[in-house]
C-alpha cells in the first residue's frame, strides 16, 4: 500500500479487486487518464469498498479501479482530506485521529519483515491471521527451518502426514542420482545441422589454475559416474564456470556457434476448432 500526496482519488489494483471478491459499483463519476503518450487514455467507470486493516487502524475506504503495478492500494488526497491527516516530513509519518484514537502510520523497517533468499515477507497479528483463515475457503501455511535443523530431523519426528507423503515418493526423492545413464527409450532424439555446415571448433578459454582445478574436478566426477563419457566428435566448444548461490559452481557449455548452424523446428498450435472436432468424435464413438 502507498500514501500518495500527488494523487486526488484513492485506487485499488484491478487484480487485488478480483483476488479479493469485492463487489465492483458503478462510478457516479467515470473519468479518463491520460498518461505520458498523447492519445492514450484509460476510462475508470468503477470502484468498490476496501476494508483497511493497518495495525491498530481499521477503516472503509473507496476505491477507483484501475489496473496498476507499483503497488495494490493507493490512498491519495481523499482519504487525507476524509480523516483529517497530518503529514510530518521529517519523521515520514502520517498522523490522525478516528474515533477517539490516535493513528501513526509509519513506513515499514527492515526488522518489520523476514527475508528468505531475498524475498520479504509481511507478518500480521494473530488475530488478523485467524480472521484470514476463516474468511478463504483454503489456506496454506509454510514453516520455515534451517538447513541444519531439517537435515538432522529423524524422519520418525515429522508429522504422520509428511512421512505418508515421503513413503509414497520414495523411489523419486533421492538424495543423489543414480551412477548410470537413463535407459534408452523408443524415440531417440537428435539435433539436425544446416546441411555444408563446417563444426565449430572453438578453443578452450582462458582460466587461472584454480578454475582449471575445478572443471578437471567435476568432469572426473561425472566421469566415474559414467553420466558422461569421452568424446569423439570433431565438434569442440569452450566451457565456462557459473557461480552458484552456496558459492559452489556450475560448469556451463557455450554453445552459441552450435545454435548458429542448428536447424529450428517450429511446429504451429493446432486451431481450436479441430481440436474440439477431434473430442467431440472420441466422445460420439463411445
Amino acid at each position: 500500500m502507498i500514501i500518495d500526496s500527488v494523487s486526488t482519488d484513492n485506487l485499488i489494483a484491478t487484480e487485488m479487486v478480483e483476488k479479493l471478491g469485492l463487489k465492483r459499483l458503478k462510478h457516479p463519476n467515470p473519468y479518463k487518464v491520460s498518461w505520458l503518450q498523447k492519445g492514450h487514455q484509460l476510462l475508470v467507470d468503477e470502484q468498490c469498498k476496501v476494508e483497511l486493516y493497518i495495525g491498530k487502524y481499521q477503516d472503509k475506504v473507496v476505491c477507483d479501479i484501475m489496473p496498476m503495478d507499483v503497488c495494490h492500494i493507493l490512498l491519495g488526497r481523499l482519504w487525507q482530506y476524509n480523516r483529517k491527516v497530518m503529514h510530518d516530513g521529517k519523521m515520514n509519518c502520517y498522523k490522525f485521529v478516528k474515533n477517539g484514537i490516535k493513528h501513526t502510520l509509519l513506513p515499514i523497517k527492515e526488522e518489520d519483515t523476514v527475508g528468505t533468499s531475498g524475498m520479504k515477507v509481511l507478518l500480521v497479528g494473530g488475530k488478523q491471521f485467524i480472521k484470514q483463515i476463516g474468511e478463504n475457503e483454503v489456506n496454506y501455511a509454510f514453516v520455515r527451518r534451517t538447513k541444519t535443523a531439517l537435515l538432522n530431523t529423524e524422519k520418525s519426528e515429522l508429522p504422520a502426514e509428511i512421512q505418508e507423503l515421503l513413503d509414497e515418493f520414495e523411489d523419486i526423492l533421492v538424495d543423489n542420482l543414480p551412477y548410470k545413464l537413463r535407459p534408452k527409450r523408443s524415440i531417440s532424439h537428435h539435433i539436425d545441422f544446416i546441411p555444408g555446415a563446417s563444426l565449430p571448433n572453438k578453443a578452450a578459454y582462458r582460466m587461472s589454475p584454480k578454475d582449471n582445478e575445478e572443471i578437471r574436478k567435476q568432469v572426473q566426477e561425472l566421469l566415474d559416474k559414467g553420466l558422461i563419457r569421452e568424446s569423439l566428435s570433431p565438434c569442440a566448444v569452450p566451457i565456462v564456470l557459473a557461480p552458484k548461490k552456496g558459492g559452489e559452481w556450475r560448469i556451463c557449455m557455450d554453445l552459441r556457434a552450435i545454435n548458429k548452424i542448428t536447424i529450428r523446428y517450429r511446429f504451429p498450435l493446432p486451431k481450436m476448432d479441430g481440436v474440439m472436432d477431434c473430442l467431440s468424435s472420441l466422445f460420439n464413438n463411445d
